[in-house]
């Protein structure tokens, strides 16, 4: 028993059980031992999961930050020169190679800014941008900007590591689903009467999906709903002035989050590069996340005065943003070795059972002229 898991099961017992999305909180972002703030090694071969950067051979430039920078440097280069913020860098492997693309294409940003709250993934993330000798072009902050900018931010793979309510819908009513401790000491699941706010977004939901969608829920329906959504983004984009929120991650539209085959919600844990729903286990140890309802961050986004550019599946805009043109040369060279390690890594961001349609890519922008409505879309 971890000291984490300790410190869970005093409080349990002092206070009664914990709401999952408190419980996810603390597992994931507790002070040195939450999985994001600890020392353990969370990203890459070493880790528990790799990003898509990550895919890419060591001291090569990823073909998913280089498609990116060549997507901002095409489309939006003016607001890329101007103030380029990145939200949860996990190793910086993203943000060495969006600044060496960027260089490459003549489209620094006059500011590189790294949101990012842990202290141990800030000093990962500063080493492997020294390493690289691009320390001196990035800054880091714990919050979003307090003053007016222009330009753009980019989050990937932030939303899905938001806490979520995780629900339990039966016949009339609606559970909480929370943590609890047995005599054993082994943290165990039981539910709480649904509070007012969530058993309201709940119907809200429901309303909001096909009535033979919802009649088609086996019951009970076991789901996930982010509350914070509207608040990050507002967040991230309360002092924008003009600009785009460039966020990627796994997820679904609504109709499809909450399909009746999807019973028990999109909840996973990651270890060693293995998937698996035993979400109780080793807490601050192991890694949690849900897939991202897209249409409630649109509904989000509209509140926070953002219009939505486009949703696309990660195949979609990379292969609108040039993958191929940057893969193409591998698949010219003499250099199997290379080759082989390109064409994975193609692979593995394109093909639809890979990151190809399970990732997902929303551009956002906020323009001077258009201020926040609270209509949702």
């Amino acid at each position: 028993m971890n000291t984490l898991q300790k410190q869970i099961i005093s409080d349990i017992r002092k206070h009664g059980p914990l709401p999952f999305i408190d419980f996810m909180e603390t597992v994931l972002y507790a002070d040195d031992h939450g999985y994001y703030t600890s020392e353990c090694a969370v990203f890459g071969a070493d880790g528990d999961f790799i990003t898509a950067p990550e895919l890419a051979p060591p001291g090569q430039i990823s073909l998913f930050a280089g498609s990116i920078a060549r997507y901002l440097a095409q489309h939006h280069a003016a607001l890329c020169r101007q103030t380029l913020i990145e939200v949860g860098a996990g190793s910086g492997r993203l943000a060495v190679d969006l600044l060496l693309s960027l260089q490459q294409l003549d489209c620094l940003p006059a500011e590189y800014i790294l949101i990012e709250r842990s202290r141990v993934m800030q000093q990962r993330q500063q080493a492997l941008l020294a390493e690289a000798g691009l320390l001196d072009r990035v800054s880091w902050q714990s919050l979003p900007p307090q003053q007016a900018w222009n330009g753009i931010l980019i989050a990937n793979e932030l939303l899905d590591a938001l806490p979520v309510e995780r629900f339990r819908r039966y016949q009339n009513h609606s559970a909480r689903l929370a943590v609890d401790v047995d005599d054993n000491d082994q943290l165990v699941w039981t539910e709480l009467p649904a509070p007012a706010q969530l058993d309201a977004q709940i119907k809200t939901i429901r309303k909001r999906l096909d009535d033979a969608q919802v009649d088609a829920w086996p019951l009970p329906y076991t789901s996930e709903i982010c509350p914070d959504l509207v608040d990050l983004l507002a967040a991230l984009s309360g002092n924008l002035h003009e600009g785009m929120l460039l966020l990627i991650d796994y997820g679904y539209l609504r109709h499809e989050y909450y399909h009746p085959q999807r019973h028990m919600g999109t909840l996973v844990s990651h270890l060693g590069h293995r998937g698996h729903f035993d979400l109780l286990a080793r807490p601050g140890e192991q890694d949690l996340s849900a897939f991202v309802d897209f249409s409630a961050v649109l509904e989000a986004a509209a509140s926070c005065g953002l219009q939505p550019v486009s949703l696309q599946t990660q195949a979609e805009f990379l292969l609108q943003a040039g993958i191929d043109q940057l893969v193409t040369p591998y698949l010219e060279t003499d250099d199997s070795k290379a080759m082989l390690q390109r064409t994975a890594e193609f692979k593995q961001l394109m093909l639809p059972g890979e990151m190809g349609e399970k990732f997902k890519v929303l551009n956002l922008i906020k323009s001077a002229q258009h201020a926040p409505s609270g209509d949702s879309l």
